[in-house]
């Protein structure tokens, strides 16, 4: 373990004391050891010790913003608990709603192949990297302004081959998507 670190962890308890006086206790030592985990991994030691003294601002807001970031999955992941009341769902609807995105995405895969080499090398290294036009631009020696109308153009004819489709999608009309 890295030195400053355990300069960091001297004060373990007062970082559990924190997460559980904002209502965690099932986890609250475990998001102090992830806390750990990410001082390590994505800070540098400049930025937590002070004059040999822990920037306790920091690891609050660190600590602080793993613990929302729990509510929220939390949130998302509701638990129903044998006993409480619960009806059992209809999966016919989301199986017709799977079918109908594979039709989408089988469709929009057929257009992006009946692109223009240029188009289609452009557009899948767009869609499918996390570069930006800027990035592309910079990686690939073409202009910023060439880019961006290729994918718009590509987004365009998209959209218009699919736009219907996408449209009773998300009016859950699965019987019209063709």
């Amino acid at each position: 373990m890295a030195e400053w670190l355990s300069i960091v962890a001297e004060h373990h308890k007062e970082y559990v004391k924190t997460v559980r006086g904002w209502g965690e206790q099932e986890y609250a030592e475990d998001l102090v050891q992830e806390m750990y985990l990410r001082l390590y991994n994505y800070t540098t030691p400049e930025k937590i010790i002070k004059n040999g003294k822990v920037n306790r601002g920091f690891i609050w807001f660190t600590l602080r913003n793993m613990y929302l970031t729990l509510c929220g999955q939390r949130l998302r992941n509701e638990k129903i608990r044998i006993g409480e009341g619960f009806e059992i769902l209809d999966e016919t609807e989301d199986y017709k709603r799977f079918e109908a995105l594979e039709i989408i995405d089988s469709m929009i895969t057929e257009e992006v192949n009946s692109f223009h080499w240029y188009d289609k090398k452009l557009f899948q290294l767009y869609m499918t990297t996390d570069m930006s036009m800027r990035d592309i631009s910079k990686e690939t020696n073409i202009s910023l302004s060439s880019i961006f109308i290729t994918i718009q153009k590509c987004k365009g004819k998209i959209k218009q081959s699919v736009g219907e489709n996408m449209e009773d999608l998300r009016n859950e009309d699965y019987e019209y998507i063709k």
